[in-house]
């Protein structure tokens, strides 16, 4: 089991805002499209804070990952219903009108990248490391 679960999400946390940082940069460059992504902000953010066990960036990092699972989920629940017809996904090219699986796959990927770091964040052991000290 981890050591720290506040340092190992916080590192993860850092290494995916690093990763959304490139991708802005790289897909202009190799695929002719840009875009802007701000997350990276909320994500140096929790783990700044995610390192220095502060418990309200626990909390506001599991809600804010629930809510873009809840989110996902919910994408995933209207294209099922809808149709994909008027979807476009972009990963390194533009997919339109993608295939339920396709899109699923995607959803799939993104839930676990978004809710590993969540579900360690639940864990009785991050409870316990996240837990101000009395007096404090």
């Amino acid at each position: 089991m981890l050591n720290d679960i506040g340092r190992f999400v916080g590192r993860y946390f850092q290494a995916l805002g690093c990763l959304s940082i490139a991708s802005m940069i790289l897909m202009p460059v190799f695929f002719k499209a840009a875009y802007i992504d701000l997350s990276f902000i909320f994500m140096f953010w929790a783990a700044a804070y995610l390192i220095k066990h502060h418990p309200t960036a626990r909390r506001w990092t599991i809600g804010v990952c629930g809510f873009v699972l809840a989110g996902l989920v919910a994408t995933l629940a209207y294209a099922a219903i809808a149709g994909t017809q008027d979807v476009i996904l972009t990963l390194g090219r533009r997919i339109e009108h993608p295939s339920l699986g396709q899109l699923a796959a995607v959803v799939c990927a993104l839930a676990v990248l978004i809710g590993f770091p969540s579900a360690l964040l639940l864990t009785p052991q991050a409870r316990r490391e996240f837990q101000r000290p009395a007096g404090a």
